[in-house]
């Protein structure tokens, strides 16, 4: 699994294992397999996240909006 973490765009995200193991298990081929949504709010990834206070959250907020703006205007220029 962490090959997949470790290449292309998203070599640079350092995401946690809680995050890698529910998006994992979000994305299965078989749909019986994925979590449903009370599995998905009660997991420890989301956990974590309600344990963060305001400025946290922000700054969080801020990386992804900035990641996501890094990789749009890398796509545009592709």
């Amino acid at each position: 699994m962490n090959e997949y973490w470790n290449t292309g765009p998203l070599h640079n995200l350092n995401p946690s294992n809680e995050f890698k193991n529910l998006f994992v298990r979000m994305v299965a081929y078989d749909p019986l397999q994925r979590p449903t949504i009370n599995e998905i709010l009660n997991s420890p990834w989301m956990q974590e996240l309600n344990n963060l206070n305001n400025d946290e959250l922000n700054a969080l907020e801020n990386e992804l909006r900035n990641e996501l703006h890094n990789r749009e205007a890398h796509i545009i220029m592709i």
